[in-house]
């Protein structure tokens, strides 16, 4: 069989599945799920620039976000009733809802199930990505692995499998 005639099976067999099922969310990542979501909507005035800042509070840092200010906490891991940042993105109340209305980028209901999501599980931090090293990812396990030749073969089928 050759790898045309493979790849075409794989495709119609996942077209025919109906493949639109609801996946299990992904555990939420800081720097590809959350970091976007605070420099957008955060950071402005909450951020690196000190003539900027409000309230004191700093959400560019973890320490920032975690530290104690006025007897609260911005962000407590875990715990959404103690997260300050989560009362106020959530308030119905205008004075207290974070951004605050006057503000031209508002956060959407998936951003804050995001963030909501990412305090339930722990609220971790990573450094930004760029001072990550990479890693070599492990290559998945595959059913019919003499179908791969080089090793991203092995994500392409693996996807196709899940699928």
């Amino acid at each position: 069989m050759s790898l045309r005639t493979v790849a075409l099976c794989f495709v119609f067999a996942i077209a025919a599945s109906g493949f639109a099922t609801a996946a299990e969310p992904r555990p939420v990542e800081f720097n590809r799920d959350v970091r976007p979501i605070l420099s957008d909507h955060c950071f402005q005035c909450h951020g690196p620039d000190e003539k900027q800042r409000k309230a004191e509070l700093r959400l560019d840092i973890e320490a920032g976000a975690l530290a104690e200010h006025d007897g609260s906490r911005a962000v407590v891991p875990g715990k959404l009733s103690e997260s300050e940042l989560f009362q106020r993105i959530t308030s119905q109340d205008e004075n207290e809802r974070m951004p605050p209305a006057k503000f031209a980028r508002q956060l959407s209901a998936e951003q804050i199930g995001i963030l909501k999501r990412w305090i339930e599980q722990g609220a971790g931090w990573q450094k930004h990505w760029s001072l990550i090293p990479p890693q070599k990812t492990a290559l998945p396990a595959v059913k019919v692995a003499g179908w791969c030749r080089t090793p991203i073969d092995h994500f392409i089928l693996a996807r196709l499998e899940k699928e």
